[in-house]
């Protein structure tokens, strides 16, 4: 009989589930003076527990895994798990400072109410930051999120990875962004919504007043949504601004999907923000937002139109332009848009190429300094150099780099930023021009070389950050050579050459607007090619010979001008 009693109450046990455990009083006084010091799963309890202190302020003193819970903390208050700090009135009005830790194992399986997240309910004074919540589990109805169900206060820092589940609602950081801030916060959390209305999005599923701000924020985590209105940032605007922020999730709803939000009721504004996840919906899908009510506020919005999984897109989505990948990860995409590079970065080798928020990666690159054009010409013994940038960032300036003089055109590659090999020798800094610091617009530069000798030259520019850093451009060519007295053509090089090969000749004044021409005969005198007909100016002249479809032998290049003809030898080989 005591058996039979004994298993009952094991069997009852069971299903009602253990206890929750009671929190213990942290060390501190709870003012912003003197915190309450929050060190265990214990300490963090006794938040929830006592409604007391959410007016307080808190700091996180070391990492809290629910892992170590004892029971359980999936077996706590009937298998429901956490009981979220001001999840009900007088809601969260405290200060929470993470301290830049982490909660690991947060669990949540509550289907009733709302405001299922770490916090319930964050009010207008309520504040959390610099947190990491890490490997969460979270099931809840409506106003469903990590951080919190509802937002009236301030969220930043934070980040968040796992699994979210809802019916209404959901959101990677909120539930609902109500009339609060969300900045600096990322999402890697898959986050699916079993709808009874819908509403999802990476950062929250609903963003309500025109004060609600979103701004600094990604996501990273795929978002599913069985009824309407999903975004990678927020899945329904009815107000209120995303800014500087970005999607790199895959997103589906039956209705209204898009990679900033599925909806945007009239007023919201989305700023200076990207997607690159792709779409998935019956109707009403598009790269940045789904649909929306008119008037809504666009600017320089981008998505990446090659990963959109839309067929027959087109480049314009409500005011927001479609772009290729490629398109994506060059810089003046963005800079020319305007995009502050104070607070947008981009690598090669850092979020796939494409741009990723300053605070991500604070040691990464700037969107930096565009050349977009460096050209050098000569003219009898001077050399001019110009170049232009589309933008410029903490630039101080140009090294001018000089390699030469050589006889006769040499390998560039063996001039290559990275390995400059045996030209090293002849590598000189003739010149400083100053850089315009921060720029978002085209700037043009100039640079006079006014002592060269004969010869071929290779210019490069060595842009230099304030910070030291520096970085190379291109290598230009030019020939200085002193105008001759007569009609010159210079030994080809290479010679014997396979296919190509470079011809120079040189004019002198008394031949200005003279016709010249170049000419390539075969042995027989007959000729294969014509390189150059037209009046040319005084100087030297380069010219390249393809030889590719001409059998191997020799041949004879003939100059002429002026009544003057010089030739010249040379052979191809195959």
């Amino acid at each position: 009989m005591k058996q039979a009693v004994l298993l009952l109450f094991c069997i009852i046990s069971l299903k009602l589930g253990a206890q929750t455990p009671t929190g213990t009083l942290p060390e501190g006084s709870g003012t912003e003076a003197s915190p309450y010091l929050i060190a265990t799963w214990q300490n963090l309890l006794w938040i929830s527990q006592n409604s007391s202190s959410w007016n307080k302020y808190f700091l996180q003193t070391a990492d809290i895994d629910f892992a170590d819970a004892s029971p359980a903390i999936n077996t706590w208050d009937g298998n429901k798990g956490w009981l979220p700090i001001g999840g009900a009135d007088p809601f969260f009005t405290g200060v929470y400072d993470g301290n830049n830790r982490f909660i690991k194992q947060l669990y949540i399986n509550r289907t009733t109410d709302g405001n299922h997240a770490l916090f319930g309910k964050i009010q207008s004074t309520g504040k959390v930051s610099n947190l990491s919540l890490l490997n969460i589990t979270i099931t809840g109805v409506q106003y469903t999120g990590a951080i919190t169900g509802h937002n009236n206060g301030i969220i930043e820092n934070c980040r968040i990875t796992g699994q979210i589940t809802g019916t209404n609602y959901v959101g990677g950081i909120a539930g609902v962004n109500q009339s609060g801030t969300i900045k600096k916060s990322v999402s890697e959390a898959t986050i699916t919504n079993n709808a009874v209305q819908g509403f999802t999005g990476g950062i929250a599923g609903y963003q309500q007043n025109s004060s609600a701000t979103i701004s600094e924020c990604s996501n990273q985590g795929n978002i599913s949504n069985t009824l309407d209105y999903s975004g990678g940032i927020v899945g329904y605007m009815g107000s209120g601004k995303v800014s500087d922020s970005y999607n790199r999730g895959n997103i589906s709803a039956r209705y209204y999907a898009g990679g900033i939000t599925g909806y945007m009721y009239s007023g919201s504004q989305i700023v200076k923000s990207y997607s690159t996840g792709s779409l998935s919906a019956s109707n009403y899908r598009g790269g940045v937002v789904g649909s929306r009510v008119t008037p809504i506020t666009m600017t320089n919005v981008f998505w990446n139109n090659d990963t959109d999984g839309i067929v027959g897109n087109s480049n314009d989505n409500f005011g927001a332009f479609g772009k290729s990948t490629a398109e994506m990860k060059i810089n003046s995409t963005f800079l020319d848009a305007g995009w502050d590079m104070n607070i947008w970065y981009r690598d090669d080798n850092f979020n796939d190429g494409y741009p990723y928020l300053a605070w991500q990666n604070s040691g990464g690159t700037p969107l930096p300094v565009e050349l977009i054009s460096f050209t050098a010409r000569a003219d009898e013994r001077t050399v001019t150099l110009q170049w232009k940038t589309a933008t410029e960032v903490n630039n101080y300036g140009f090294d001018i780099e000089r390699f030469g003089p050589f006889e006769r055109p040499v390998d560039v590659e063996t001039m290559h930023p990275d390995r400059i090999g045996t030209s090293a020798s002849s590598l000189r800094v003739i010149g400083f021009v100053p850089g315009h610091g921060n720029s978002n617009s085209e700037k043009s530069y100039i640079y006079t070389d006014n002592s060269p000798a004969d010869g071929y030259y290779y210019y490069r520019l060595k842009q230099i950050d304030t910070d030291g850093q520096f970085e190379h451009s291109g290598i230009v060519e030019v020939s200085v050579l002193t105008i001759p007295q007569e009609l010159t053509l210079y030994q080809n090089y290479p010679n014997p050459f396979n296919a190509g090969t470079r011809i120079s000749f040189a004019l002198p004044h008394h031949l200005a607007g003279e016709r010249v021409t170049l000419s390539v005969y075969d042995v027989t005198g007959s000729l294969t090619d014509r390189l150059f007909d037209r009046a040319a100016e005084p100087g030297r002249h380069d010219i390249y010979w393809n030889g590719a479809e001409r059998a191997s032998g020799i041949y004879i290049i003939r100059l002429q001008g002026g009544g003057e003809m010089r030739v010249l030898r040379v052979i191809l080989l195959k």
